[in-house]
């Protein structure tokens, strides 16, 4: 259950993550397609960000070119993203509305003490942006619109936290015919998704997020599908953002 008021989230989903909790980073559990799926968007990000620095002339370390950027992460859950982007730099923080999940991720955290920079809070992205206002260089915002009742408000407290010139990544499942008899038909079918995950009604596709981040000077900037092979149990990249997707969107400076 939710820990903290959140008038955007769908509580019941919210029971279903909290039974999720022991399992957030078993790569053999129910949830391991969330795993290689978070696993799969994080190069992406980092390549987008990496090529927006070098665009503006900026001095990049090798190992570390995320150095001198502060991320956000909303609905970080049990931390698979915001741990594995705090491996290239930057300071990082991982907000969620569910204690249970949120606990996950530091607990997690505390197996590897070479990693200093990264914080979690229990917090709402409504709360997070009153303080935060165009604090942030980059936003992720990965498979959480999904369970989202009301996209619009929340998507507009997540751009409030965005610098001008900053990056949004907002991944998900697409409201498409495909997304539906992929991602959730077969997925439950196949057992590669536990049933109740998802809700088809709530998705939304790329085009969807585009023209409502639009509405707060947010451009869309390049994004990558991708497809779940049952056979090797990984992902691969699409053209196609028919199915799952991760957008990269940039904020008017």
């Amino acid at each position: 259950m939710l820990a903290i008021p959140c008038p955007s989230m769908d509580a019941e989903e919210a029971k279903y993550f909290t039974k999720m909790s022991s399992v957030w980073w078993d790569t053999k559990g129910p949830y391991r397609t969330q795993f290689f799926f978070d696993s799969m968007i994080v190069p992406f990000i980092i390549e987008q960000i990496v090529n927006n620095r070098k665009s503006r002339d900026e001095h990049l370390s090798d190992d570390q070119p995320l150095n001198g950027l502060k991320i956000l992460e909303i609905g970080c859950g049990g931390g698979i993203v915001t741990e594995k982007m705090s491996r290239k730099g930057g300071d990082i923080t991982g907000i969620d509305v569910n204690l249970a999940i949120i606990n996950v991720a530091k607990n997690h955290l505390k197996l590897d003490p070479s990693i200093t920079n990264v914080e979690y809070r229990l917090q709402s992205v409504e709360e997070h942006c009153l303080d935060n206002f165009e604090k942030y260089d980059v936003i992720i915002l990965n498979t959480v619109l999904q369970h989202i009742v009301d996209k619009e408000p929340f998507l507009q407290c997540c751009i409030k936290c965005l610098k001008p010139g900053g990056s949004a990544f907002i991944g998900g499942m697409s409201q498409t015919w495909v997304g539906w008899f992929a991602g959730i038909f077969l997925a439950e079918l196949l057992g590669i998704l536990p049933r109740g995950t998802s809700d088809w009604n709530k998705f939304i596709t790329l085009e969807g997020i585009g023209r409502m981040v639009e509405k707060f000077k947010c451009r869309f900037v390049d994004s990558r599908g991708m497809f779940y092979n049952v056979l090797t149990g990984n992902f691969f990249y699409l053209k196609s953002t028919s199915v799952t997707f991760i957008g990269h969107f940039r904020k008017d400076i």
